[in-house]
């Protein structure tokens, strides 16, 4: 793990030669919006559940890392308990299981090394399918309806991720060249106030000058975390799925 660490952050402040302009990216958005729809269905198609303690991102961490490699980006499929000093953390969850393909996913895109790191972090879990009163599309058979892509993880947050993945592929199409290092990382384990897989990464030596996350937030930037709360609430109801 300690290779990992030594690979961390590279930080001066410069930026890249290669400056793609506002209009070649949105046109190079706009030739391949089918491909990266379909893309994303891909990733919405594997039943990437957690179901604590124990969780099924595996397959589709195998296909993210893939994907990244393809790219030329250095890729590391590793489990949260193989990182040193992290299950004896004192923000590590106990009771939480990882078996040997619930991994962690990190991509590097190496820089220059003349300017500052970024990370774009997210996660491949996503809550369970129950209830399965779906009306548009099943949960893990993605639809596009009226310009909206259903399917369960489409909001939170494999739509985000395919955001964030797609952003640094056409940059790099386009003939960007980093200047710092550029980190792409997908974490197991985060839904159910999961958040080993995020502490695994960090203490992996994951980390970068600026972290961008994907979540989603009805499209508002969101520059700071206020942090957390962790209580007990008792609501009756219609079950269904809560955030924002």
């Amino acid at each position: 793990m300690a290779a990992r660490g030594d690979r961390a952050v590279r930080s001066v402040d410069r930026c890249s030669e290669v400056r793609p302009d506002l209009q070649s990216i949105s046109q190079a958005i706009e030739a391949r919006e089918s491909e990266i729809l379909d893309w994303t269905a891909a990733f919405l198609r594997f039943p990437s559940e957690n179901r604590p303690p124990t969780g099924a991102e595996g397959e589709a961490q195998e296909w993210l890392a893939e994907e990244c490699r393809k790219l030329g980006w250095t890729t590391d499929l590793f489990l949260p308990t193989a990182v040193p000093g992290a299950s004896g953390h004192r923000y590590w969850l106990s009771g939480r299981q990882y078996p040997s393909s619930r991994r962690n996913m990190a991509a590097r895109w190496h820089g220059t090394g003349t300017g500052r790191s970024i990370l774009f972090s997210g996660h491949a879990d996503v809550a369970p399918l129950e209830p399965n009163d779906w009306k548009v599309a099943q949960p893990f058979q993605p639809r596009l309806k009226e310009g909206k892509l259903y399917g369960r993880g489409s909001a939170d947050m494999k739509g985000g991720m395919s955001a964030a993945f797609w952003a640094l592929r056409l940059l790099q199409e386009l003939g960007f060249s980093p200047a710092g290092d550029i980190i792409f990382e997908s974490i197991v384990d985060e839904e159910f106030a999961g958040g080993n897989g995020t502490l695994a990464s960090r203490l992996a030596g994951y980390n970068a000058d600026l972290a961008v996350l994907t979540e989603p937030t009805r499209m508002q930037l969101c520059p700071a975390c206020m942090g957390a709360f962790l209580g007990d609430i008792t609501i009756q109801g219609t079950a269904g799925l809560p955030y924002m």
